[in-house]
């Protein structure tokens, strides 16, 4: 009988890939099947993978071209397409699932049977697998796409790729957002995959964990500032194209707030003063406020 799931995991890094591994193979749910796409890693993927194989159902596929340095959203998509499973568990090398993952996802295909698109409660974990914060518990059995968005732009919680399971007919092509070096491209993606579907279902129990260990598994912005501003400046004009109800104020003060977050914390104060209007002018005809008195609110901020 073929599986249910499928297990995306786009692999580059070994620090933590076995203990990721070793969360997806203790699943009480045997439904499922794990696709691997080493992207031409310099690293001994396959030699995790290995010890792996007779414990779970694992398809392994080493890419002889790397893809993340240039379309790391390229590299997600072919990733996707090594599958077939009506359902995709998008997972990342370095992130842990609790044991009944696989279960909940089941359960909620039962009961859900004519929604596209669900969502695990979030946690974050150091390099020392410590849970360091975690998502506030769902409100709600369902979420609207705009609802999760502006929950994410104003920093209540956070978000990650490992929290979203999404049905097959949601990806095409179009479907994956791309932006320079992929900043932003997951939120993108995730809230056009949601409102594709209608709405978001969310899974309540444990969460999904999702690491970030500075150094190892999330990089370094240095040198990398202009780039990230040009690729949030490209989403914001994505939004302005997308979101259905831009002009919506609780949108338009969280995605103020998202900007200042990244300028202060992701780039670390370190953006050239093009970049700063490239931003603003974004969110300026984003919003319809004025460049100028913009641009001086940010400055005295």
């Amino acid at each position: 009988m073929s599986s249910k799931i499928a297990i995306v995991i786009p692999a580059y890094k070994t620090d933590f890939l076995r203990n990721t591994l070793e969360s997806i193979a203790v699943q009480d749910s045997r439904d499922f099947t794990v696709y691997i796409g080493d992207d031409a890693s310099p690293a001994d993927i396959y030699g995790i993978v290995r010890d792996f194989e007779s414990r779970m159902d694992i398809v392994y596929r080493r890419f002889e071209k790397n893809m993340g340095r240039t379309d790391l959203v390229g590299h997600w998509k072919r990733c996707i397409d090594m599958s077939y499973e009506p359902w995709v568990f998008f997972f990342s090398d370095d992130d842990k699932m609790p044991s009944d993952a696989v279960s909940r996802i089941l359960r909620t295909v039962e009961e859900y049977p004519q929604d596209r698109f669900f969502r695990f409660r979030l946690g974050l974990i150091d390099g020392s697998d410590c849970i360091v914060r975690t998502n506030p518990d769902f409100r709600s059995q369902y979420n609207m796409a705009e609802d999760i968005l502006v929950e994410y732009l104003s920093g209540k919680i956070s978000s990650a790729a490992c929290e979203y399971v999404f049905h097959r007919s949601l990806v095409g092509d179009g479907t994956f957002v791309g932006f320079p070096l992929a900043w932003c491209s997951d939120v993108a993606t995730w809230y056009k995959m949601s409102s594709m579907a209608g709405r978001t279902v969310n899974m309540t129990g444990d969460p999904v964990l999702w690491r970030n260990a500075a150094n190892v598994n999330i990089s370094s912005s240095s040198g990398l500032e202009d780039r990230k501003a040009e690729a949030l400046a490209l989403f914001i004009r994505w939004l302005e194209r997308n979101y259905k109800g831009r002009k919506d104020r609780k949108l338009r003060r969280a995605l103020e707030v998202f900007i200042k977050t990244n300028l202060r914390i992701s780039f670390n104060g370190n953006y050239t003063e093009e970049s700063l209007k490239n931003i603003l002018s974004a969110y300026c005809s984003f919003s319809g406020f004025r460049a100028l008195m913009l641009y001086i609110k940010f400055h005295r901020s």
